[in-house]
């Protein structure tokens, strides 16, 4: 059965969509508005929370065959800003997913400390230099305090080294509606805070990253002895190297199960 979550249609205005990537590149992340229907994401959040499962270790996670661990990214809205987020040029790059996380915790759980995830060095010189990649964060709820477990960060220390959560820099939460979903870049320092309320904790992250696809350009196609090269790869980086992000034995098997089914 198709998840119930329903979109909004109408891309955001050229203008709107300006003014939101010039925030993203200032401050290191923006709420991007009104990306989902906000009446029907109790219903997706539901039937997530349904199919929630405890792994052998304690952590919860959701199965990765569930339509619900990508469908979100219909969204007509999740891609409009992502390929100028990530280029400054005119013919800017197509976009690809390389990340879909599921972070689920029980209220109350201690979820870690301060981190960056990306470019620790910082920024050299004052140009603002884009990412390498950049994620969008999604709660299904209304995040409105820190009692709803949202995440903190450090505006602008994606790019300022002189910035970080211990020397006194400003903090701030990410709030949004149910509806809403934030797009940040991980050279922000950020640590994630513990839902105090009832309820999960669930917080999506997609991760995506330009390729080399233009538009109006035709997919590349995958000559054989490419392809041999990467089925013959001698470890990660072999098939990093000849094939891309997704390892050969889960495309392997994600082929099998699409045929078996």
């Amino acid at each position: 059965m198709q998840p119930s979550l329903k979109f909004i249609e109408t891309p955001y205005p050229s203008s709107h969509l300006g003014n939101l990537l010039a925030q993203f590149r200032a401050r290191g992340y923006v709420v991007l508005p009104n990306v989902f229907k906000r009446e029907s994401v109790d219903n997706f959040r539901q039937e997530v929370e349904s199919a929630i499962v405890k792994t052998q270790d304690g952590r919860f996670e959701l199965p990765d065959n569930r339509p619900e661990l990508v469908y979100p990214l219909k969204a007509p809205r999740i891609r409009d800003p992502l390929s100028r987020a990530l280029s400054p040029s005119q013919m800017v790059p197509k976009i690809s997913v390389f990340e879909t996380a599921w972070l689920i915790s029980e209220s109350g759980k201690n979820l870690g400390g301060w981190h960056k995830d990306r470019q620790h060095e910082g920024m050299p010189g004052r140009e603002y230099h884009y990412p390498l990649a950049v994620h969008l964060g999604i709660y299904y709820r209304d995040i409105e305090s820190i009692e709803d477990g949202p995440t903190a960060i450090i505006p602008r220390s994606h790019q300022d080294q002189n910035l970080n959560p211990y020397n006194g820099s400003e903090q701030e939460l990410f709030l949004a509606r149910k509806e809403d979903v934030i797009m940040w870049d991980q050279r922000l320092w950020h640590q994630a805070n513990s839902r105090q309320k009832e309820g999960w904790r669930i917080f999506t992250i997609y991760g995506f990253y330009p390729i080399q696809a233009f538009q109006g350009y035709e997919i590349h196609k995958m000559p054989r002895a490419l392809a041999q090269a990467w089925l013959d790869s001698e470890g990660t980086a072999d098939e990093i190297f000849y094939g891309g992000t997704f390892s050969l034995d889960s495309v392997r098997k994600g082929l099998e199960r699409i045929e078996q089914s």
